[in-house]
Formats: structure tokens, sequence, C-alpha cells
């Protein structure tokens, strides 16, 4: 037996009501424009930004993983964290997700429209330029690893976890809070 409530009326009414809703508002497919808006916003976030690594994801549900490096791919969770709590004090939820805690997860409501996601990514470019600004980081030494500042935060934050599979997993370190002040 699953489920105590299963075929409600007054459920099945309110789902009825709410596939309607999806329907007549064409939720689905404005979900499939607004993240690819969004995703496109993000690939500019990321020329200009070191810590950004990687974007990907589908309609609204999108990941922005943050590295440290782009030539190792060394993740960014300290940094993440950071991003997240920054985001919050500003009335923006999102959350961590991977194994290391450094994929910034979108998953907004289908309501979410592109005026919401500019104000989201000039937000995080903000956000973002601070944190790189107090780390070092510069578009022009991703590649090389970065400078004093830059290796610095990796040796406060974690050893480099690449290689990380399931045989050798190791104990994630807990995340800190970045002095960015």
């Amino acid at each position: 037996y699953l489920n105590t409530f299963g075929g409600n009326p007054v459920s099945c009414a309110i789902g009825l009501a709410v596939l309607d809703v999806i329907e007549k508002e064409n939720l689905q497919d404005k979900a499939l424009q607004v993240g690819q808006y969004l995703c496109d916003l993000l690939e500019k976030l990321k020329d200009k930004h070191p810590l950004i690594g990687d974007i990907r994801g589908r309609g609204l549900f999108i990941g922005v993983e943050l590295v440290r490096d782009r030539a190792m791919l060394t993740p960014a969770t300290a940094e993440a964290q950071e991003v997240i709590y920054k985001l919050k004090e500003q009335f923006v939820l999102l959350s961590a997700d991977g194994p290391h805690r450094n994929v910034l997860k979108f998953k907004p409501p289908l309501c979410f429209s592109t005026e919401d996601a500019d104000l989201v990514v000039e937000k995080m470019d903000v956000i973002l330029t601070e944190l790189e600004n107090a780390l070092g980081l510069k578009m022009n030494n991703i590649m090389n690893g970065g400078g004093e500042e830059h290796q610095a935060s990796a040796d406060e934050n974690g050893p480099n976890r690449r290689g990380f599979t399931k045989t050798n997993q190791g104990t994630p370190h807990p995340s800190k809070r970045l002095k960015t002040h």
C-alpha cells in the first residue's frame, strides 16, 4: 500500500488545475526558452570570470561548475559556498551539487522569467568579481594555475581533488567561509 490519499477528489481537482495552467501558459516551452537565455547569460559570465569552469543543463535545471583553475579543474568548493551564501543575503537561493559541492545548482520555478535571469546573473557577476579580486584571480592567469594568491586559496581550502573515483573517493574537506573583506 503506497498512499493514503490517492484519488482524493480535492487533490485530483488541484492536480488538474495545475496541469491546465502549465498547458495554457505554455510553461514547458517557456522553461526551455528562459533556460537557454539563462545559459547564454552564464556563458558570457564564464568569459569574464576565471572561477566558472563549466555551464551545463537543460531547460531551467542548470549547473555552474566553479573551479580554482581551468587547466587542472580543481574544484572550488569553498568559493561555491561563498557565492551561495552571498546570493542568499540578496534573497537568491541556490544550492551546491556534485561530488565536491562546487556546482551551483539552478532549479527555479516554472514562472522564472528572463528578467529574473538578468537579475540573478547580475548579482552573480558582482559577487564573483568581489571574490576573484579577494583571491587575486584574473582571466589572464586561469590556464597556468594563477598567482601566489590563487595558490594560497587552494592550499587553505583543501588539496586538488582531481582523479576522484569510486574506489578513491577520500573524505571531503568541510568547506570554510572565505574571507573576502
